[in-house]
């Protein structure tokens, strides 16, 4: 994914920020802008974590616009081989479930996560 065309000089993305407010209505213009740019050092976890209702839904099939959006802008336990049940080693080396652990970007010293 490319540098986000979007972050002003306070390293805020005017799109992720109106995905996060809670009474912004999601368009999939702003959706389109999540996935295809990168926002990764702007997420942060969710506090539902696998109990997440927009996660649940997505799981189940769902595709409403406004879960998409919220999986796009939060970071969720990543789905283990056994379900959302506890994580195997590959799942431990999963950056984004590293995340969810201890709270920071996963880095590597070459890249960041």
């Amino acid at each position: 994914l490319s540098v986000c065309t979007e972050v002003d000089a306070t390293g805020h993305c005017s799109v992720f920020e109106r995905i996060v407010a809670a009474d912004y209505d999601n368009s999939l213009g702003d959706l389109h802008h999540m996935s295809a740019f990168d926002h990764d050092s702007l997420r942060k976890a969710c506090e539902h974590k696998q109990l997440c209702p927009a996660l649940q839904r997505v799981v189940g099939g769902g595709t409403r616009l406004d879960d998409l959006s919220h999986l796009q802008a939060f970071v969720h336990p990543p789905r283990t081989r056994n379900g959302f049940g506890k994580p195997t080693e590959k799942d431990e080396n999963n950056p984004e479930f590293k995340l969810m652990v201890t709270g920071q970007p996963y880095t590597d010293g070459f890249a960041s996560y």
